[in-house]
């Protein structure tokens, strides 16, 4: 069976890639929280409670477990580009 190893340069774009959506997942979360803590001062009654409980009970959270998996894949793609041009020098 071949082995066939991966373009470091190839994993290490990749990981910037994530980190750029990392960027935008960031602020999306930030821009949903902002909105959360105003939409009182804004929006009274029953309609305005259940949205502030999803935004903050799924769709915040949701967007943080995001979060996490990018940063995770950005920091396993430059460790296997790290290995990769280890294996192959």
């Amino acid at each position: 069976m071949a082995l066939f190893g991966a373009s470091p340069e190839g994993l290490r774009s990749l990981a910037t890639e994530a980190d750029e959506m990392l960027a935008v997942v960031t602020n999306a979360r930030a821009l949903l929280t902002d909105v959360v803590g105003v939409i009182p001062t804004i929006w009274v009654g029953a309609d305005a409670d259940a949205f502030v409980a999803t935004v903050s009970g799924t769709h915040i959270p949701s967007l943080q477990s995001t979060m996490n998996r990018l940063e995770q894949a950005g920091v396993e793609l430059r460790t296997t580009a790290d290995a990769q041009e280890r294996t192959s020098s």
